[in-house]
Parts: structure tokens; sequence; C-alpha cells
């Protein structure tokens, strides 16, 4: 989680994470010590990241930009 001053607040849980092609489509596979699964790839920009995962659910990601009061 991103924090006023720049830095990342973080939950000590590891994520292996690793992007998979299957059928000309690209997944993201997730393996904690919790459960295992996956998230499609809908689209990839230089700014912004789209999700959907088994449910059908989509998920807008944006690059995060450091917040200053100048």
């Amino acid at each position: 989680m991103p924090q006023f001053d720049g830095r990342y607040k973080t939950n000590d849980i590891k994520e292996n994470i690793k992007i998979v092609s299957k059928d000309n489509d690209y997944f993201i596979e997730y393996n904690t010590k919790y459960g295992k699964w996956q998230e499609e790839i809908m689209e990839l920009a230089d700014s912004t990241l789209v999700l959907k995962n088994k449910d059908q659910l989509e998920y807008t990601y944006k690059r995060f930009t450091p917040f200053s009061l100048k």
C-alpha cells in the first residue's frame, strides 16, 4: 500500500507470481501458503493493468504516482 512519503507498507505475506501463456492469452498465476489462483491479463499499458478473475470480475490498476504538496 503506497504511503504519502513514497514508501510502501506491506503485510509480509509472500505471494509468488508467474506469467503464463495459454492459447494466445496471458495469465498471472498466484501462489501463497493460503491458496492458488489465476487472473487473465485483459489489458497492459504503460500506466494501467486490467485483470479478469474466474468470476468474470475485472479489476483496473493504475500506476502509483507519489503524492506531493508542491
